[in-house]
């Protein structure tokens, strides 16, 4: 669990601004980040994303996601902090997924 006052200014500053300068704003606030990094230390030893990080954060994720087809951890950054991960870890598994194949075939 990680402070919820931190999360409320967070969640309030993205809903009111744009993307970049939140971002922006977001790289200036050392105690926030900290925060954040304390609380996503399985996310640290490699390269994700601020962005990543944030939806962790904000999500209270503790593990990666696992794709919806062939159970692997999904261990990439975010698409979007809206979308958050992908339901499928690639292209092979996309394919395969019925959920998506019964929406196509729907239309």
């Amino acid at each position: 669990m990680h402070n919820e006052s931190i999360e409320d200014i967070l969640r309030n500053r993205l809903s009111e601004m744009k993307p970049t300068a939140f971002f922006c704003w977001l790289k200036k606030q050392k105690e926030i980040l900290n925060e954040i990094s304390k609380f996503t230390e399985k996310l640290n030893d490699r390269k994700f994303s601020l962005r990543t990080k944030l939806y962790w954060y904000l999500n209270n994720l503790v593990d990666f996601p696992r794709c919806t087809v062939c159970g692997k951890l999904i261990e990439k950054d975010i698409v979007n902090m809206k979308i958050g991960y992908h339901r499928t870890c690639c292209k092979k598994c996309c394919y395969k997924d019925e959920s998506r194949n019964k929406k196509i075939s729907e239309v």
